[in-house]
């Protein structure tokens, strides 16, 4: 058990064996690793208030840090059971590129992007 590891550190670690007639040289130093969660469930925390009112034809940006361990590959974004498809002609802009991070821009909102919307 090594006590005084903190999550998103970097380490680099040695080991040796130790049997009944003592201990073994110490190993050579491993590769630096940085230390997070096994497996861990994707959670979302929206980067917005939790109600909106926004007038028609203004463009909206939320970000969503979607944490998990490993990343989640794929993030959703929905306007209550409508699924956004990303389409920068229809006005609707969703960027995963960055790990842990979603965006979603909206621009020229209109009535029929009332509702809850989802990640």
């Amino acid at each position: 058990l090594v006590e005084g590891i903190e999550l998103g550190m970097e380490y680099a670690v040695r080991v040796r064996a130790r049997n009944a007639a003592g201990f073994g040289p110490w190993s050579h130093e491993s590769d630096k690793m940085v230390c997070k969660h096994k497996a861990l469930k994707p959670k979302v925390k929206l980067q917005a208030a939790k109600e909106m009112t926004i007038e028609e034809g203004q463009t909206l940006t939320i970000l969503a840090n979607v944490e998990g361990e490993p990343a989640p590959e794929e993030v959703k974004w929905f306007i209550s059971d409508r699924e956004l498809e990303d389409n920068a002609k229809a006005g609707v802009v969703i960027n995963n590129s960055k790990e842990h991070l979603s965006k979603l821009q909206l621009d020229s909102i209109s009535r029929k992007d009332s509702g809850i919307l989802i990640c």
